[in-house]
């Protein structure tokens, strides 16, 4: 790392002075409302998939898995080359270039746009070796040649998405780098509006009663494949408006030589070292949850998909929203060499994020299977969609560590670090998945929830790799107070998730019977969606209010700041510093 100059340190200092505690929570906030409204509207996109192809079909599957791949890669740059490299490289180049960046911006934007369109295309041309790459062998069965083809077909209709989301990365990062952090977290919800519409023009034309057991028509697929592309398409193309905004103005740059890139590949290398690492991950993954429904019904890539959906809800909302607003700071901080605040900045921020994270991830223990089964019902699948979630909220606590390591090193333009860390996630996940499906062969409909397991075992490993490199990384020492902070919150934790499990106890004794005995499925007083909704909804509302008395009798700053956040929103008062 480069010590700043004398020259550089007045600049660093006036140009994005580092983030207070009201103004960070205030833009987590705002970041938080965009992926509210999308996930709610993801959620409904799933549901829907889930009602008209069942959600332990061979159908379901095959709209899982083939439109998954782009999804895939969207996740790979989200948490992987873009983010690792453009915010803090943006920000470097801000501080220290007479244009303010533009230039740099500018080749960045170019580079990487060919990259992806490179990507692509590339895609496009094999993508048949993409489907036998991410599926296992029992596809390629010649009994189901016909699934396989309509696997296939889905799976090149949607691959021209990978260039949008690469475009939306590309904007968004920007936009992040100036300090407009809403418009990447609101688009997903046109796209999402989209996906919805699609499906819905899916129902009125067929139905909800289609053997989902056969594979899809050709027209059915054109439906599927081209609505999912006009949604990412809409997504990238809203962002426009508010980079114009900003003042980017846009001008294709090819002089890459001699520009400062060369830094850039550096860091790129181990970002995109990470890249094949957590790719290696969703291949094997992709190919033990593929399998559970070969034999007609089990708890395959839908189920598995459907769970993580509403599993990373809460750390869509919260730890991303508040790492993605940070991550600008931090690499402010870093680049000046301001590691005190660098460290009462990221204290302050794991104080915050846990204190709303750690009862969310007590609660989802307990409502797991009765959301489940209010979202799919026992005849969909909903008892094994609630037992993966129960066993992802066990993840819930290290994941956000995870996250907030990997955005700490990023900051620092550290990506070699994260790559390690990757590997180690990888290894533990995909070995765990391997040990269950292959080795003890676990019945089909405990896959998603095996390989479910294999996940919360990744993150614990990763967070704690995690924590030790970084408090060896930073060249200043400051102590962290944040065991008894952590400790406090799960003892108030735990009597909410109690108070929480009283209400729909009614509904999680029956599943459980009924998920171990199928055959008495029909004789247990399982309660309907409806009833298990209410149950639902009525639990977390105890919960969130038993939780909220606690932490004010604990006197739990974070969490009284933070609804005074929450209204002065809602009243529309000034923040203080937003």
């Amino acid at each position: 790392m480069t010590k700043a100059t004398p020259d550089d340190t007045p600049r660093a200092q006036s140009s994005q002075p580092a983030m207070d505690q009201p103004k960070l929570m205030s833009s987590t906030l705002l970041m938080a409302s965009g992926t509210l409204v999308s996930r709610f509207l993801g959620a409904v996109r799933v549901l829907l998939a889930g009602y008209l192809f069942i959600s332990q079909s061979v159908q379901a599957d095959i709209f899982s898995i083939g439109t998954a791949i782009p999804n895939q890669m969207y996740l790979l740059f989200a948490g992987g080359i873009l983010n690792a490299i453009l915010v803090p490289q943006l920000m470097k180049s801000m501080r220290h270039d007479a244009d303010g960046g533009q230039g740099f911006s500018d080749r960045i934007v170019t580079l990487f746009g060919l990259i992806i369109l490179s990507l692509t295309i590339l895609l496009i041309i094999f993508h048949r070796y993409v489907v036998a790459l991410v599926t296992s062998s029992s596809w390629r069965d010649p009994a189901r040649a016909v699934h396989y083809q309509s696997l296939t077909t889905l799976t090149l209709l949607v691959l021209p998405q990978v260039f949008f989301f690469g475009a939306f990365f590309l904007g968004g990062q920007i936009l992040n780098s100036r300090g407009s952090f809403g418009p990447m977290m609101w688009a997903p919800a046109i796209n999402n509006v989209i996906q919805v519409a699609m499906l819905a023009t899916y129902a009125v034309i067929w139905g909800f009663h289609t053997d989902t057991q056969q594979a899809f028509t050709s027209a059915q697929i054109v439906l599927l494949g081209v609505g999912s592309l006009i949604g990412i398409i809409a997504q990238a193309a809203i962002l426009i408006p508010f980079l114009k905004k900003v003042g980017f103005r846009y001008r294709p740059r090819f002089d890459f030589l001699h520009t400062g890139l060369g830094a850039t590949a550096r860091v790129a290398t181990w970002a995109i070292a990470m890249v094949l690492a957590t790719q290696v991950n969703y291949i094997i993954v992709t190919r033990m949850a593929g399998g559970a429904t070969h034999g007609g019904s089990g708890a395959g890539s839908y189920i598995l998909g459907a769970s993580m959906l509403i599993f990373f809800l809460p750390h869509s909302l919260l730890t991303v929203s508040l790492a993605t607003a940070l991550l600008p700071t931090l690499s402010h901080l870093a680049a000046g060499e301001q590691w005190e605040n660098f460290m009462n900045q990221l204290q302050s921020s794991l104080r915050i994020i846990y204190a709303a994270i750690i009862p969310l991830a007590f609660l989802i223990l307990v409502v797991g299977l009765p959301v489940g089964v209010a979202g799919w019902g026992i005849e969909r699948g909903g008892a094994y969609i609630g037992w993966t979630l129960v066993v992802f909220s066990l993840g819930l606590i290290p994941l956000t560590l995870q996250h907030l390591m990997d955005r700490v090193f990023f900051s620092m333009s550290n990506t070699r670090t994260p790559f390690f860390i990757e590997v180690l996630f990888v290894s533990i996940t995909s070995g765990i998945a391997i040990l269950g499906v292959v080795v003890f062969s676990v019945p089909s409909v405990w896959v998603a929830p095996c390989i479910a397991g294999g996940y919360v075992l990744g993150y614990v490993g990763a967070a704690f790799l995690g924590w030790r490199l970084f408090k060896r990384a930073i060249p200043f020492e400051k102590k962290f107070f944040l065991t008894g902070h952590m400790m406090r919150l799960v003892a108030i934790s735990i009597p909410s998730a109690l108070a929480a499990g009283l209400v729909v106890w009614g509904t999680i004794k029956p599943v459980i019977a009924a998920s171990f005995h199928p055959e008495l499925a029909s004789e247990l007083p399982i309660p309907g969606q409806g009833m298990a909704l209410i149950g639902s909804v009525s639990a977390l509302i105890v919960g969130c209010g038993v939780y909220l008395v606690l932490a004010k009798l604990f006197k739990i700053s974070e969490i009284t700041e933070l609804m005074d956040l929450v209204r002065r929103k809602l009243r529309k008062e000034p923040t203080g510093g937003v």
